[in-house]
């Protein structure tokens, strides 16, 4: 059975660290990224894209799914997915892509660590806390509908229980 997961969360949320540690534990998964596929493209993961090099962004990350799934059964496709058409449209053509299950998880990191982990972030210096509490908090909103979304299976993940957290005083 072909399955690929798709991650769901806001930025920060521990999205990326979650996979990386996942692939690690299980080897021959693989991940197509995002951040991995915008540095390729634009050499960074900040950049202002227009709808055109969105297009190729998803493009690109559909051709590294087809060569995925030639070569493993678990891909997980390390995307933000910030709508609920967006994540339907997704599922649908990962399906066409040929994988038999899809599974989504969806990041539930509680907002202050997510702030804090985001301005660790080298490439973060353009988010003021301000603006990133109203993407957080905008992303969760758009993302109530992913139990209706498609997939087979919702997975919750709170990354600030998984990981050792030590905050600073």
């Amino acid at each position: 059975m072909k399955t690929v997961i798709l991650t769901c969360g806001p930025r920060g949320a521990g999205k990326t660290t979650y996979v990386n540690n996942f692939a690690l534990q299980y080897p021959g998964t693989e991940i197509v990224s995002r951040d991995d596929i915008l540095i390729s493209l634009y050499g960074s993961t900040t950049t202002v894209r227009t709808f055109m090099e969105d297009q190729k962004t998803g493009d690109t990350a559909m051709d590294a799914l087809r060569e995925a799934i030639k070569r493993s059964d678990m891909t997980i496709l390390d995307f933000w997915n910030r709508t609920g058409l967006g994540r339907k449209n997704t599922v649908k053509a990962l399906r066409e892509t040929g994988f038999d299950k899809v599974v989504c998880w969806y990041f539930t990191t509680p907002l202050e660590i997510c702030t804090e982990w985001i301005q660790r972030k080298s490439d973060s210096e353009y988010i003021s806390a301000w603006f990133y509490e109203f993407d957080y908090r905008s992303f969760h909103e758009r993302a109530a509908s992913v139990f209706t979304d498609g997939f087979d299976e919702v997975i919750t993940i709170n990354s600030s229980e998984v990981f050792q957290i030590k905050r600073t005083a």
